[in-house]
């Protein structure tokens, strides 16, 4: 099946018109696997990605809920979570339900990981997409399996 779904991907990715399209067949395929909910990011310049200012510096979006958006803040979703700065680092994955302790997590990412817990974005991954010590920008995507309720669910599945 999963084959099929990337030959689908594929074929739909072809067709489609413009980036809203491309963004509609991945967000399709995904929720065909059981994601439901995606944050696609970018910095094309790795200089402007400094604590705090992780937003501003990464082109963002995501399919998170507007509880999530609210509560964050439109403006900073991106400025305390441990995940963007791991990736800068050349991390190829995390889990959020590691303990943010694990990562050396900051005050600041330790709140935000408590919010995105209480607002249930328990079970996901984040993974590496390029780095810029290989590539000429950063990107990453963080998957959210909402439908799991437990860390022995999340990795089976």
């Amino acid at each position: 099946m999963k084959l099929d779904l990337i030959g689908q991907l594929a074929d739909d990715l072809k067709q489609a018109k413009d980036g809203d399209a491309l963004w509609q067949c991945c967000l399709t395929a995904l929720g065909t696997l059981g994601v439901d909910g995606v944050g696609y990011g970018v910095i094309p310049m790795i200089g402007l990605a400094t604590p705090g200012k992780m937003t501003e510096a990464t082109f963002f979006r995501h399919t998170y809920s507007a509880e999530w958006e609210e509560t964050v803040g439109k403006d900073r979703l991106l400025d305390e979570d441990i995940s963007t700065e791991l990736l800068l680092r050349g991390q190829e994955e995390i889990f959020w339900n590691d303990d943010p302790g694990t990562y050396d997590a900051t005050p600041a990412n330790r709140r935000l990981h408590q919010l995105e817990n209480d607002l249930g974005m328990v079970w996901g991954q984040t993974l590496l997409l390029s780095h810029y010590s290989r590539d000429p920008v950063s990107s990453g995507i963080g998957l959210h399996t909402g439908h799991v309720t437990s860390d022995d669910e999340f990795f089976a599945y």
